[in-house]
């Protein structure tokens, strides 16, 4: 655990020489300028970085996917170097990113487009992606902070329990179908999942 620490620490340097050696662009939509890099040329394929961090986190990977696409890697609202604000859009709201997302796409005059997501921008391509489907070429995320998006659906209780090895389904999974299965017949949910994980306050369902 100490060493991976270590080893992340001792890439980050390497990381924000590569981004600063790329030419960073800028683009205004959505009533938003985003800055963004991008290598080679081709297929266009995005990504998209997770809370806390931004478009310098690919710059490391853009080189290897250059030679086949034209890789672009982009800063989300409020994340530098774009203009930050304690008062501006926070990484959870998903839906709303997921909408910069697809406005950044048509600016730049991309009709279909491969995603790479991590975390939250995992989270908010999965908004993305559900608005826009036409616009989706296909879908790489990793750790989409989007389990809130399964409450209520058909089946989500056994996606969410799936991943858990064989004789692990505890009293306690049981109790948590149990519970949500009585939530969706009663046509309500549990006031701690009252607003789903990933939208806006004013998106609440009633």
């Amino acid at each position: 655990m100490f060493q991976s620490i270590l080893l992340t620490f001792s890439i980050l340097p390497l990381i924000s020489v590569l981004a600063e050696a790329q030419e960073t662009k800028r683009i205004s939509t959505n009533n938003t300028e985003f800055a963004y890099i991008e290598m080679g040329t081709g297929e266009p394929i995005i990504f998209v970085h997770g809370g806390l961090q931004d478009y310098r986190m690919w710059a490391g990977h853009l080189p290897r996917f250059a030679d086949r696409y034209r890789a672009i890697a982009y800063s989300r609202r409020n994340n530098y170097p774009n203009e930050v604000s304690p008062d501006g859009m926070p990484d959870s709201a998903a839906d709303a990113h997921g909408e910069d997302l697809a406005a950044f796409v048509r600016a730049l005059g991309l009709k279909k487009v491969r995603i790479v997501g991590h975390s939250s921008g995992a989270h908010a391509a999965l908004f993305f992606a559900a608005s826009n489907p036409e616009m989706v070429v296909s879908l790489v995320l990793n750790e989409p902070p989007a389990t809130g998006i399964l409450i209520g659906a058909p089946g989500g209780a056994e996606v969410l329990w799936q991943g858990r090895r064989p004789g692990k389904r505890s009293i306690e999974s049981r109790q948590y179908r149990r519970r949500h299965t009585f939530v969706r017949e009663r046509g309500r949910r549990p006031r701690r999942l009252r607003t789903p994980i990933g939208c806006r306050q004013e998106d609440e369902p009633g």
